[in-house]
């Protein structure tokens, strides 16, 4: 049987820890997931829920978990952890593949019924095999590769872009950025809107969480850098314009200098698939590869087209008189 988590619950969690996946996050920023603290975080239902859990119960005991959390919007969940009592090749039935495949379908039901409209999951190279998502309801729409270098390594070039600090008017033209340099297919999966470019509040005399960090030229804006972290490891995630990619390395190198050179902590670079050819330009600048994921999504809610009766104005007919005389109206006959 599956059934959400109740607090009740909450003991049997700590023992389903022989086989799990954590779909958390590639790679930490900083924040520790928490199976257990997400677990207690989902049995209080509140209109602002971010945790959700689901348990697999055989017999009165549960034997397996699925988790999710809220993305940047409602609509939007994503799978960050999958666990089993059960060590992987025990041989018991049904498998933990399978116990699983029917949790992640009970997640897709119930998400699509709170509102959700998508379901993302991202699956770290080597983590668990694909199928056990795809047999689920998942398809990838991107891969997201990701390099690594040590702060004391970063050495900044010549500049060939103005780089500065992002500010609040610079949102739309962001959006527009983004639009423009990502494929169609990616944008369907990640229909993100304006705000998702905001920076978010930090309280003074904190670490921000995130930064950002805009390149313009003649031409407008050519690329921008989204820094997630605080304080620890630290992302870079750049968008730019295809064109103008030669001059984008110098303004990362500057972008690398803001961060604290004295921290031992690596720095990530992460590109999409179809940034992937920038790859090269990141590696003689000193990074090096440092795995990847595959990004899935399972639309929850299929949105059909419904012909719908409208009432439209009565339009009044024009009654045609006969003509016997076959003379056009408003000519006069002749005496």
């Amino acid at each position: 049987m599956i059934r959400g988590l109740e607090l009740r619950d909450s003991a049997g969690v700590r023992g389903l820890r022989n086989e799990e996946i954590d779909l958390s996050g590639l790679p930490p920023t900083g924040s520790t997931f928490s199976p257990l603290v997400a677990a207690l975080a989902s049995t209080t239902p509140t209109p602002w829920q971010k945790w959700h859990t689901y348990v697999y119960e055989e017999g009165g005991r549960i034997v397996a978990l699925a988790q999710s959390r809220v993305r940047y919007r409602r609509d939007e969940w994503e799978v960050v952890y999958l666990s089993s009592v059960y060590p992987a090749h025990s041989g018991h039935k049904p498998s933990n593949a399978e116990m699983w495949c029917d949790l992640l379908e009970h997640m897709g039901r119930y998400a699509g019924l709170a509102g959700a409209r998508r379901l993302y999951a991202k699956l770290p190279d080597g983590v668990s095999d694909p199928d056990l998502f795809y047999n689920a309801g998942f398809h990838c729409y991107t891969k997201e590769h990701l390099f690594a270098i040590d702060r004391q390594a970063i050495v900044s070039g010549p500049m060939q872009l103005a780089v500065r600090p992002q500010t609040g008017s610079d949102v739309w033209a962001i959006h527009q950025l983004y639009n423009a340099s990502t494929p169609s297919m990616v944008r369907q999966v990640e229909p993100l809107s304006s705000d998702r470019w905001h920076l978010p509040m930090h309280l003074p005399f904190t670490v921000p969480t995130e930064a950002g960090y805009v390149c313009e030229d003649h031409q407008g804006l050519a690329a921008y850098f989204r820094v997630e972290g605080g304080g620890g490891v630290r992302v870079i995630r750049p968008i730019f314009r295809p064109e103008r990619r030669s001059g984008v390395p110098a303004a990362l190198g500057m972008v690398l200098a803001t961060l604290k050179p004295s921290r031992r902590d690596p720095v990530f670079c992460s590109l999409w698939e179809h940034q992937l050819e920038f790859g090269s330009a990141l590696e003689d600048m000193g990074f090096s590869r440092s795995g990847g994921q595959l990004l899935l999504v399972k639309h929850t809610i299929e949105v059909v087209r419904i012909m719908q009766k409208q009432a439209v104005p009565a339009v009044k007919a024009t009654r045609t008189m006969p003509n016997p005389s076959g003379l056009s109206r408003g000519a006069s006959l002749s005496r």
